[in-house]
């Protein structure tokens, strides 16, 4: 199925959209979004090849949206409602779904997550940032984070990366289907309040998250 080849992109995306639940400082960012371009070593295993990746907050609203040569995705959850919606299609336009979240739908067993801070720091767009990496059992990613860079925290378990005291403007993921990196190319702190519309655009099938997780959950 060519739109769950696309599923580990999405499954990192969830984990971003669980916003940190690290402490606010007083001059941290907290609304902004992030431009990424996702690029693998193994384009055939890992479906990546120059891929548009963004996250986006505001108070209590998330969105992430992915744009690859087979599928464009768009997820948007407001941790306040606690509810949202994810748009999948292909880009042949043969298939449209939206599919509806709830807090079960975004939660994530997180007990075999290891965050360890590494020495090191760079400026990637201006964003001091510091190192670490997070070990899970299939794979390792190394992060590259910036403290002044803070989501608004909406609670969920299963966003691993709530142990780092900022947001990822690098990230390096190795596992067995090879390498991919998530590098920033923009920030932004002015949002257009439509990339956090919830409505269901004409043409799109609506069905369970579970159904379309293959029936887990």
């Amino acid at each position: 199925n060519t739109m769950l080849k696309s599923y580990s992109i999405l499954s990192a995306a969830i984990i971003l959209l669980c916003a940190s639940s690290v402490v606010q400082a007083q001059d941290a960012i907290t609304n902004f979004a992030v431009e990424y371009t996702v690029t693998g070593d193994n384009p055939t295993v890992n479906n990546t090849d120059g891929d548009f990746l963004s996250y986006s907050y505001k108070d209590s609203k998330m969105s992430m949206i992915l744009v690859n040569k087979m599928v464009d995705l768009k997820m948007v959850y407001d941790g306040e409602a606690k509810k949202g919606i994810l748009l999948n299609s292909m880009q042949s336009g043969a298939t449209k779904i939206a599919s509806l979240l709830n807090e079960k739908a975004l939660a994530h067993d997180n007990s075999n997550v290891v965050v360890s801070d590494l020495e090191g720091s760079k400026r990637i767009l201006g964003y001091k940032c510091s190192k670490a990496q997070v070990t899970l059992k299939d794979k390792t990613i190394d992060v590259w984070y910036a403290p002044k860079l803070k989501p608004y925290n909406f609670d969920f378990e299963g966003y691993f990366f709530s142990q780092l005291d900022g947001f990822p403007l690098m990230m390096v993921e190795t596992s067995k289907d090879g390498v991919l990196t998530s590098t920033a190319t923009k920030v932004s702190l002015d949002l257009a309040d439509n990339v956090f519309d919830q409505k269901v655009p004409q043409g799109y099938k609506t069905i369970s998250f579970e159904q379309l997780n293959g029936g887990k959950k």
